[in-house]
């Protein structure tokens, strides 16, 4: 993977969530991998889901404009890593369509965590 022809010896940036790793949030998996939601190569942000076959991508829940009613009620829902709802989901993470960066200069990404993600193990359900 890391040898592919895009790449040119430039820095990769893989950016996911290891699992499983939390007590009671497997998403369904019993062996470990990275969860993708963010790749960058170079200084280049590549689109999501993009070309690259070996990666696991989190699933895209909505794609438009920002509409803070459908943003919250996505961010408190059940899982859908595994497609069984296993558990609550943790939250969303946030990107804008068009890359940007902060007033800081870094990248524009938010997280929104579920309102009953407590951080601990009683959030198995």
């Amino acid at each position: 993977f890391i040898n592919h022809e895009k790449f040119c010896g430039k820095e990769v940036q893989i950016i996911g969530e290891y699992v499983p790793c939390q007590k009671g949030f497997s998403y369904g998996c019993s062996e470990k991998k990275v969860l993708v939601f963010r790749v960058v190569v170079g200084t280049i942000e590549q689109p999501y889901f993009s070309f690259f076959p070996d990666l696991i991508w989190v699933p895209l829940l909505y794609k438009g404009p920002y509409d803070p009613e459908k943003i919250l009620l996505l961010a408190n829902g059940m899982e859908t890593v595994s497609g069984t709802q296993k558990h609550i989901r943790e939250g969303i993470v946030i990107t804008p369509e068009v890359f940007r960066k902060t007033v800081r200069g870094v990248p524009l990404i938010l997280k929104i965590l579920n309102k009953k993600y407590k951080q601990n193990d009683e959030d198995i359900v």
